[in-house]
């Protein structure tokens, strides 16, 4: 079968290539999926550069641990060589030994292979846990159901359950007009909270505010810290979330209000990011990382399940869709990456068998 795979990590897209890999068969508890599309993440980029693998080679848990980095949650990372992709949407072909698995056969399913070290979406087929596949109604197309998991999960996630930012509150986002910041805005129309939305460029300033998004500041043009203190009064705000990093994560600092919080879920910005230590030492606020995979894996069943049916519902009513602007085949996946990284709106890949 074919498939894109990327066999060492690499700062640019050159190790990324498209080539025949032998077709998986699913082990006990595990789904053969016939896969027929796969959405272009930021996640996937990541993968490609090993940028979390670096992270967490660094990172205090994983000290001395040089054969296999596991996250917080248990699991081994992903890492080259492997096959790339970390969401899509196929038919179950197949199944592995086991009750649950069996009861996933001839369905079609959104598909999360995100952490998983064997696992990738922009292949033809893939094996994967049946606890990784989620079986979907007929009101979510496959479009949507090809991009189901991460945007609409962190989204809800970041809002309902880490920070529960309550009706009449203010939210501050950077990257607003990325999916998953149109996803919040939305949200916020649903449940009551108000958004202040951060992007770069003064052109996206009228498609934002026609969404729904209460203020929109587009920061080359104004001076974030000043905008923030005129639309809340000087009391600055007291939720943010930052997919960005770099200086623009410090400018966010400044606008928290006391005890304030920041959840940051994304390094768009290569750079380093400098925080203002006394600052927040005087106003007691808060700086969070959030990671998806993480997140899930600490949570119980139950509650994995139960946020994933709000998701669910979310989606078929609108508030957490989102569309694909350009449709590629995995074998312009150079056309397709260059359009992903641009900025100019979601990729996907369709998979024609």
């Amino acid at each position: 079968m074919k498939a894109l795979i990327v066999d060492r990590h690499a700062e640019d897209l050159s190790r990324v290539q498209y080539t025949d890999v032998d077709m998986p068969v699913p082990r006990a508890g595990q789904l053969l999926v016939r896969l027929s599309a796969s959405v272009i993440n930021p996640a996937d980029f990541n993968l490609i550069h090993g940028r979390n693998l670096h992270a967490l080679q660094r990172a205090v848990w994983n000290f001395g641990k040089p054969g296999c980095y596991q996250l917080p949650g248990g699991g081994p990372h992903k890492r080259a060589p492997c096959t790339l992709g970390t969401e899509g949407l196929g038919v179950v072909e197949a199944v592995g030994s086991g009750l649950l698995a069996r009861r996933y056969m001839g369905k079609r399913v959104a598909i999360l292979a995100a952490d998983a070290p064997q696992s990738g979406t922009w292949a033809e087929y893939l094996a994967v846990d049946s606890n990784r596949a989620l079986p979907l109604p007929k009101d979510i197309d496959d479009e949507q159901g090809a991009m189901f998991f991460l945007n609409p999960l962190a989204a809800y996630i970041l809002t309902r359950e880490l920070l529960c930012v309550p009706r009449g509150a203010w939210l501050l986002q950077t990257a607003a007009g990325s999916a998953l910041g149109k996803m919040v805005i939305r949200l916020g129309r649903r449940f009551g909270f108000k958004t202040l939305n951060v992007v770069r460029r003064r052109e996206r300033v009228a498609e934002l505010r026609r969404l729904g998004g209460d203020v929109v500041i587009a920061t080359e043009a104004d001076d974030l810290f000043t905008r923030v203190a005129e639309e809340t009064g000087g009391a600055g705000v007291h939720y943010a979330i930052d997919s960005v990093g770099g200086s623009l994560c410090g400018e966010v600092l400044r606008c928290l209000a006391p005890h304030g919080r920041l959840v940051c879920y994304g390094t768009q910005d290569p750079g380093s990011t400098q925080l203002p230590v006394r600052q927040l030492m005087l106003s007691l606020a808060r700086v969070e990382g959030f990671y998806l995979g993480n997140w899930l894996a600490m949570q119980s069943k139950w509650k994995r399940d139960a946020v994933m049916r709000q998701v669910r519902k979310l989606v078929a009513t609108g508030e957490l869709s989102s569309r694909a602007e350009r449709e590629f085949h995995l074998h312009d996946f150079e056309a397709a990456l260059a359009y992903a990284r641009s900025g100019a709106g979601k990729a996907l890949f369709r998979m024609v068998q």
